[in-house]
């Protein structure tokens, strides 16, 4: 069974074992992402490894990206299928401040932590957004919306209200 799965022989997995075949999960087959997420060198690659991280740790998150992948929705497991709202960003802001933001990696990360940060690591700077911070902003502008057009604050759903 072990040569089916390509297992190291042994009882306990090495460190660089472990992570060979994590990310070879991760990765499935793509050798550049597989050597992104061993071995990163650039500020895109520790974006990947960024993104990767959490999807080994939590099976529900790993879960979540494989139903996205399955479904169609990305075309690997590391795809960020909300990009749009930071293209949308990036459209609206001036050609100088683009170029400039041009080479920093960026992005949803699908993980349990409600942060978002601007880090700098050994490849260079990059920008994490949690997928909990997106929804989170979501509900609170929906509400806040709700406030101001509708002259009250109703966080109860309409069935409630009516029953």
């Amino acid at each position: 069974m072990s040569e089916l799965y390509n297992w190291p022989q042994g009882d306990m997995l090495t460190p660089e074992e472990n992570d060979q075949f994590w990310y070879g999960t991760i990765s499935r087959g793509d050798p550049d992402l597989h050597a992104s997420l061993t071995a990163p060198k650039t500020s895109s690659d520790f974006f990947n490894r960024l993104k990767a991280e959490p999807l080994l740790d939590h099976t529900r998150l790993y879960r979540v990206a494989r139903h996205r992948l399955e479904s169609g929705r990305i075309a690997n497991l590391l795809e960020d299928p909300h990009r749009s709202d930071f293209l949308e960003y990036l459209d609206s802001i001036d050609e100088t401040s683009r170029i400039i933001s041009d080479w920093i990696p960026f992005g949803y990360v699908l993980n349990n932590n409600p942060e978002a940060l601007c880090m700098n690591t050994e490849g260079g700077s990059v920008i994490v957004v949690s997928e909990v911070v997106r929804y989170a902003l979501f509900w609170s502008l929906r509400d806040l919306c709700g406030l101001l057009v509708g002259g009250g604050l109703n966080l109860l759903p309409d069935i409630v209200v009516t029953t």
